[in-house]
């Protein structure tokens, strides 16, 4: 062989062998993803048989994942429900096409609650409900406990309703606070504070209009009004749901239906302080009826309605006291409602 044939054999193998050793890396470079972490394609849990209807698809790729805010579900209808001995969430949920986890969260529960309370069922949608829209309504909570729910009718339209906001404050207690919506929006502020308090709020028509005499589209719309009212000053993640007051505490069986319907528990009261009843009251009235009218063995789970009177504003100090003298504590609505 020649010394010029010999070179162009030694120039086709190097050749030769570069293209081999490419291949080679090109192999390599494409199977690499089939053998790198896990991460890549995260493992996603398995939904029950139940959030599989209400949870949408989801298609795992190669794309690093981004954890999204669970997307809450549809909400077709609200219908009332009254435990019986036999039931639990679980049983509950099946009936009313709903889950027990968002059966608990809409009613702010912690545990299946006492036998006899009432619950707003809120149905998903595409889930079928047994349920009948039932009008019940709440006069008392759980009776196992020394606690009372201490509740007030009010919006801004006594502006020494700051002073009781400064009384429940300084004794470190939480009540429930039924809005008007045309009177809250003339004091924001006081609003704020009693969500900056930690008090719990609830929803009161807006223009305070019996309801008896209401259209069932009039009744939604008070309803909505006060809702938009209330976070139009506080934002969408302060609730007025689920509870609801009747003004005058007028109510009709065809009212009651519509209320429940629009996913709100209607709460009446165990005792009447009588503040905003016939003649004007002292506030040493006030604090004696709260704390004596009842014997004391009804006294748990007792629900007290006040409205912001100034008698009212100026005996919660006195109230509070004779309560805790009593060994009865002041809770909020869901707190006394509680398990």
């Amino acid at each position: 062989m020649t010394l010029q044939h010999d070179s162009a054999f030694k120039r086709i193998a190097t050749c030769l062998l570069i293209l081999f050793i490419l291949a080679g890396c090109g192999v390599r470079s494409v199977a690499a993803p089939a053998t790198g972490p896990a991460t890549l394609t995260p493992d996603l849990p398995t939904p029950s048989a139940a959030a599989a209807q209400i949870a949408p698809s989801i298609t795992a790729t190669a794309t690093p994942a981004v954890t999204a805010t669970p997307t809450p579900p549809l909400i077709a209808s609200y219908t009332g429900y009254r435990m019986h001995r036999s039931d639990t969430l679980e049983t509950i949920a099946a009936r009313g096409g709903t889950l027990p986890e968002l059966l608990l969260r809409y009613n702010r529960l912690v545990a299946t609650p006492q036998i006899g309370r009432e619950l707003i069922v809120p149905q998903i949608q595409g889930i079928t409900s047994t349920l009948p829209i039932t009008p019940i309504i709440t006069l008392r909570g759980n009776t196992t406990r020394p606690w009372v729910a201490l509740t007030f009718d009010c919006g801004g339209s006594n502006p020494r309703t700051h002073l009781l906001l400064d009384t429940l404050r300084a004794a470190h207690v939480h009540a429930t606070f039924f809005l008007l919506g045309d009177s809250i929006i003339n004091d924001p502020d006081l609003l704020k504070q009693m969500v900056a308090d930690g008090h719990e709020l609830g929803n009161h028509s807006y223009t305070h209009t019996d309801f008896t005499k209401l259209s069932e589209t009039e009744i939604i719309n008070e309803l909505q009004r006060t809702e938009a009212a209330v976070q139009g000053i506080v934002g969408p993640n302060v609730s007025i749901r689920p509870y609801f007051r009747f003004p005058y505490g007028a109510y009709s069986r065809e009212a009651l239906r519509t209320v429940v319907a629009q996913g709100y528990l209607p709460v009446f009261w165990t005792l009447d302080s009588l503040d905003a009843f016939g003649h004007p009251k002292t506030a040493e009235f006030v604090a004696r009826r709260i704390a004596y009218h009842l014997p004391k063995e009804e006294m748990p789970g007792a629900i007290i309605l006040t409205h912001c009177t100034n008698a009212t504003i100026d005996a919660m100090p006195a109230t509070l006291k004779l309560l805790a003298d009593e060994a009865i504590e002041v809770h909020t609505l869901t707190e006394v409602l509680g398990e």
